[in-house]
C-alpha cells in the first residue's frame, strides 16, 4: 500500500483507490463515497500486456515493462492531485508466473507502490466478492477471464464454495499454441479437465467477469442494436453466448475491427477468450450468461 496520510471527508466515508496489474491491463480506479457503497470518481487503464510475447525463457516482454512503468508514474501523478489516498495495489497471473517476477515487483516499489501478488485462489475470491457486492444473493459460478489465466468460483446465494485457477487466458493460450485455434482448442480442453468444480458444479448462471468477456459481450449487444451500452448485468442465454462465441472465434482481424468500441491491442485475444468461453458453458450447462463489471 502507498503511504499517504489521507483524511476522512465526511463520517464514513474515505477516498481510497486500487491498481490492478494485470496480464493484460494495469488499471487505476480511485474511488469516494461510503464504503459500503464507493462510486468511482477516476478509473484509468493501459492495455500494456505483461503477459503478451513473454521471453522465450519464462521473463515479463521487457517493452510491456517500461511500458508498465511509465503507467504506474502516471498512476502516481494523478493520485497525487486527487490527494494522494491510501491505494492497494495488486498483481495477478503475469507478474505471479513470471521467472522475473520478483524483480518486478521491486522495481515498482522504487517508484512509490508496494504490490501484493495475488494468488489464483485469492483472485477467484476477489473476483466472487464482486459479484455479490452487486448481487448478494448471487448463485452460480463467477467466471474471471484475465489475460493470463481463467479464475473459477462457485457461489451459492451469496456464498463462496470452490475455487480453480486454470492457465487459459488468451495470452497464455497464445504463447502456448503458436499453430492457431485448433491447437488452442485442444489447450483449453486440457486445462479444463483439471478443474473439479466443473465436474461436479452445473448451475443457471455464469457470471462472466473480465475485459474480454465483456468485449464478447459487447459484440452481441452491437449485433442485437441494444439500446443501452450498459454492460453490467447484461444477460445472454447461453445458445446466444456461443452463437456470438462461434461468431468471434472464426473473424478475421479485419473483421473483428470494423466493431465500434473494441480496443485494438485486444482484438487477437478475443476468438481464444471466445473459445474458452464456449468450452466453460458447454461444461457447466449455464443456462445464461452475466455480466459482471
Amino acid at each position: 500500500m502507498m503511504k499517504t496520510d489521507s483524511k476522512k471527508n465526511g463520517i464514513g466515508v474515505e477516498r481510497r483507490a486500487v491498481i490492478d496489474i494485470g496480464s493484460n491491463s494495469v488499471r487505476l480506479v480511485i474511488y469516494d463515497g461510503p464504503k459500503r457503497a464507493p462510486f468511482s470518481i477516476c478509473n484509468e487503464k493501459a492495455l500494456c500486456g505483461l503477459g503478451r510475447d513473454m521471453t522465450d525463457d519464462g521473463k515479463l516482454n521487457p517493452e510491456a515493462v517500461n511500458f508498465a512503468f511509465a503507467t504506474l508514474r502516471r498512476f502516481a501523478r494523478i493520485l497525487k492531485e486527487h490527494g494522494q489516498p491510501p491505494v492497494h495495489v495488486i498483481a495477478t497471473a503475469a507478474v505471479r508466473d513470471a521467472k522475473d517476477g520478483k524483480q518486478f515487483v521491486q522495481a515498482i516499489k522504487e517508484i512509490g507502490f508496494d504490490v501484493v501478488v495475488l494468488t489464483g485462489e485469492q483472485e477467484a475470491a476477489f473476483a466472487a466478492m464482486g459479484v455479490v457486492s452487486f448481487e448478494p444473493g448471487a448463485a452460480g459460478i463467477v467466471g474471471d477471464m484475465g489475460g493470463g489465466s481463467l479464475e473459477l468460483v462457485t457461489l451459492d446465494k451469496g456464498k463462496v464454495k470452490e475455487s480453480a485457477s486454470l492457465q487459459v487466458g488468451p495470452l497464455n493460450i497464445m504463447h502456448r499454441a503458436p499453430g492457431g485455434l485448433k491447437e488452442a482448442s485442444a489447450i483449453i480442453e486440457e486445462e479444463l479437465d483439471k478443474a473439479e468444480l466443473l465436474k461436479t458444479q452445473k448451475c443457471d448462471a455464469l457470471y462472466a467477469v473480465g475485459g474480454a468477456w465483456r468485449a464478447v459481450a459487447r459484440i452481441h449487444m452491437r449485433l442485437k442494436s441494444y439500446p443501452l451500452s450498459v454492460l453490467h448485468h447484461y444477460e445472454l442465454t447461453s445458445t446466444q453466448a456461443m452463437e456470438v462465441c462461434d461468431l468471434v472465434s472464426k473473424q478475421s482481424r479485419r473483421s473483428l475491427e470494423q466493431i465500434p468500441g473494441i480496443p485494438r491491442r485486444r482484438l487477437d485475444t478475443l476468438p481464444y477468450a471466445a473459445l474458452v468461453l464456449k468450452s466453460v458453458l458447454k461444461r457447466t450447462r449455464a443456462k445464461k450468461v452475466i455480466v459482471s463489471a
